[in-house]
């Protein structure tokens, strides 16, 4: 009988894991510190390497004193195992000192922690290191220690600066036939400028975005006579400049086939300047509506001291459907300019010429536009915020066809929530006020919405205003790596009258963004129509 109890004990699964006592922290944060899982076979020197984890991770997190107990009990299931834990008093960071500096210079850069932690107190380290290299000294070294009294802390920090250093040269290796001096704009630094870590970053970041190149590093290289003195050296692996893209998609409603064609280059006169020739044309199946849009994009990166980018964008925009045509033509030329990693501003006149029901009529506007981007990730993002505000004002001293002001701006929201789906927001609110020689906004340049990307259910393009307002919610839910699925509502003002939408959608990850398929309805009816079905590329926002 004991043999079979024996036997029991060692072959029976874990049937779960208890924490008692734990008030600091939560039972499914400590699980992820054991080395074994529950329904897993019950190893006595996983458990008790797990008490010792725990222990571990309690003293890292200042409860130097914690107690943990393992307990173990069989039941008809298996083998529960309980961590009876005693956490005592926390203990707290009394008095912080630093040597080599004087404390008034560093206090107060950021908050430092007020209890026992290993892990925030190498997190302060990390930024006293990156505060000391942001001011020159490359050779900066940081220890600490902490000494106990009265069951509180003192935290010592050891400071040794050395020297302040300085880029002496600054060389480009591998660069091939692309101007040194179009390189040397995109840098952050400049010969005999301060050690910089977060300038070299940057550096890297912009050399980046020129898309000339697939791979670059740096090498910091003292110099052998004045150790003050670094040697910058930029290593380049250069992409192909010529790129050519062929796209092919089918999208519905109406069935419609989308054909593109890209052709682009990236080096123009040898100068990291852009070139793109963007062609699309989507006809429906019968051929009995069209749309062909045809852009060139040219763009300077970072002129002057101040790395500001000018862009070129001419553009022409065809539409036949059945009753009507449309046709613009026209071009946006400005600049733009990253004040900050989140925060980019756009100045820009645009002039068209429209085809719309009557003879061509030009709009000629000035442009501000800001964007201020958090977002995690590009194409399905799970944090951060999007926000668009807009400015145009159009005729005046323009002149033009056209005089009025539009104000517009949209707003995204995403939130990921407990780890099971992504709450997304997106609100868009605008107003044109007619001024001067217009009276009333042409129907050309009003705010066109409704369909597969703003009130799903309806029309596209249903309906034209002189103020917008509508919103998207949904909720997306991530099942695999590749696949997806969310629920939707969407609704807007339409002269003082609310239309809401509501469906679902189906998302499936591309290197090129995600594959959106959705089924939207009017609320009103539900149940009483087919609705509508959209299949498209990327999400709606």
């Amino acid at each position: 009988m004991a043999i079979i109890i024996i036997l029991n004990l060692f072959f029976l699964p874990i049937e779960k894991i208890v924490f008692q006592g734990n008030r600091s922290f939560k039972s499914r944060r400590l699980l992820e510190i054991l080395p074994y899982k529950a329904k897993k076979e019950y190893e006595k020197a996983s458990v008790l390497e797990g008490e010792e984890n725990l222990k571990r991770f309690y003293f890292s997190k200042g409860f130097l004193f914690a107690q943990i107990e393992t307990k173990i009990d069989s039941s008809k299931k298996g083998i529960v195992v309980r961590y009876l834990i005693e956490e005592n008093e926390r203990a707290k960071i009394r008095e912080i000192n630093f040597y080599g500096v004087d404390k008034k210079e560093v206090i107060n850069l950021f908050p430092f922690p007020k209890y026992y932690d290993l892990e925030k107190i190498e997190e302060a380290k990390n930024k006293l290191l990156s505060y000391f290299k942001e001011n020159g000294y490359y050779y900066i070294t940081i220890d600490y220690d902490t000494l106990m009294s009265n069951k509180e802390v003192i935290l010592n920090f050891y400071i040794n600066k050395k020297i302040i250093c300085y880029f002496k040269n600054i060389e480009l290796k591998g660069i091939n036939n692309i101007r040194p001096k179009t390189l040397f704009r995109l840098l952050e630094v400049k010969r005999g400028d301060r050690f910089s870590e977060r300038k070299i970053e940057k550096s890297l970041t912009n050399l980046y975005q020129s898309n000339l190149f697939n791979k670059i590093y740096y090498l910091l290289i003292p110099d052998s006579l004045h150790k003050e003195s670094l040697n910058l050296v930029f290593y380049f692996s250069i992409q192909k400049v010529r790129s050519l893209g062929l796209g092919f998609g089918y999208s519905f409603p109406p069935s419609r086939i989308l054909f593109s064609l890209e052709s682009g280059y990236f080096n123009f006169l040898n100068r990291g300047q852009e070139l793109k020739l963007i062609q699309e044309f989507s006809p429906t199946i019968n051929f009995k509506e069209s749309a062909l849009n045809l852009r060139l994009s040219y763009q300077v990166p970072f002129l002057g001291m101040r790395k500001i980018n000018f862009f070129f964008y001419p553009f022409l925009i065809y539409e036949k459907k059945e009753k009507e045509k449309k046709l613009e033509i026209g071009e946006e030329v400005g600049f733009y300019y990253d004040l900050t990693k989140y925060w980019q501003i756009s100045i820009y006149n645009r002039m068209k010429k429209s085809y719309f029901r009557e003879e061509g009529k030009i709009t000629n506007s000035f442009i501000i536009k800001n964007i201020f981007d958090t977002r995690d990730d590009y194409f399905s993002p799970e944090r951060g915020i999007y926000f668009s505000p807009v400015i145009e004002i159009a005729g005046g001293l323009l002149k033009g066809d056209n005089d009025f002001l539009r104000i517009y701006g949209e707003f995204r929201n995403f939130k990921k929530v407990i780890n099971l789906f992504v709450f997304c927001q997106r609100t868009f609110l605008g107003k044109i006020i007619p001024y001067g020689r217009t009276y009333e906004i042409p129907l050309y340049e009003k705010f066109l919405f409704g369909g597969r990307y703003s009130l799903r259910g309806y029309l596209d393009k249903e309906f034209s205003e002189d103020q917008l307002f509508y919103e998207n919610l949904e909720l997306r839910f991530k099942i695999t790596k590749i696949f997806g699925f969310l629920l939707f509502f969407d609704w807007g003002l339409v002269d003082k009258d609310i239309k809401k939408s509501c469906g679902l959608g189906i998302r499936v990850s591309t290197p090129i963004g995600p594959l959106r398929i959705d089924y939207g309805n009017k609320v009103n009816e539900l149940f009483k129509s087919f609705g509508k079905i959209y299949l498209g590329l990327g999400n709606v926002f």
